[in-house]
């Protein structure tokens, strides 16, 4: 045996071989043996997919380093209304090209209003913009079903949604890996930012998603001008989409 390669599993039989459990403790032994795991083995998809995100933390800790302390910010989950009052309705007009009809269906309503814990969350943290998305729609006297009718637009509430631009997730992020999209200068637009399979975690994709939303408010002093920011046309009026549509699902 090499070793310079001794494994976990060979160290705990080395040590019973040696002395038995009198050298070393009876907890140790047990997160010794619980930690253990053949590296010849497939990995299951949980546990692989929970040491992509631990990779990820730590190449983008500086630029996120905010979301844990986020992690208990807010009040306990705002209620969105249970049912929406009505059983479909239909948006034509900017900012999508004449004649384009997108219905919203209260079949869909069940899949956006899940999130409301994690849009409470984040939309009460503060997120570097000297007050909090949750302050911003209050002082418009607005409340945080908007920020769910922007997701339900996005994408119905789908965290498995993927556009052809390559957004992806609940609120259609873009990702350090969506593709060549360049500022100006010629540096990449999203650099700062998670992997698209990191954005397809419902909460780091929603965390994403209200901090972007909260920066365009801030940069363009308007929520009007921030939601037509976050389609990524200023001016495209998105923003009358998502006002309507938040008027008809808290409508009486």
């Amino acid at each position: 045996m090499n070793s310079e390669h001794l494994s976990r599993r060979d160290f705990l039989k080395l040590l019973f071989n040696i002395g038995g459990p009198l050298l070393a403790p009876p907890a140790f032994l047990w997160w010794l043996a619980a930690n253990t795991r053949s590296s010849s083995a497939a990995e299951p998809a949980a546990l692989a997919h929970e040491h992509l995100q631990a990779a990820n933390k730590e190449i983008i800790a500086p630029v996120v380093a905010d979301q844990a302390s986020a992690e208990t910010a807010g009040p306990s989950c705002f209620a969105p209304p249970e049912k929406v009052p009505f059983t479909q309705i239909s948006w034509t007009g900017a900012p999508y090209p004449a004649g384009q009809v997108h219905a919203f269906d209260s079949v869909d309503w069940p899949q956006v209003k899940q999130w409301n814990c994690l849009v409470d969350k984040y939309a009460n943290a503060d997120l570097g913009q000297g007050q909090s998305l949750a302050e911003t729609l209050a002082g418009a006297a607005l409340d945080l079903n908007l920020p769910l009718a922007l997701i339900w637009v996005e994408s119905r509430g789908d965290p498995n949604a993927n556009s052809h631009s390559n957004a992806v997730g609940i609120m259609q992020v873009m990702a350090s890996n969506s593709g060549a999209y360049y500022n100006s200068k010629g540096e990449p637009l999203f650099a700062n930012r998670p992997t698209m399979a990191e954005l397809f975690d419902p909460e780091t994709n929603i965390y994403w998603g209200c901090r972007i939303l909260a920066a365009d408010v801030a940069l363009t002093q308007s929520l009007a001008g921030g939601l037509d920011r976050y389609y990524g046309r200023p001016g495209c009026q998105y923003s009358n989409l998502v006002f309507w549509l938040h008027q008809n699902i808290i409508a009486s």
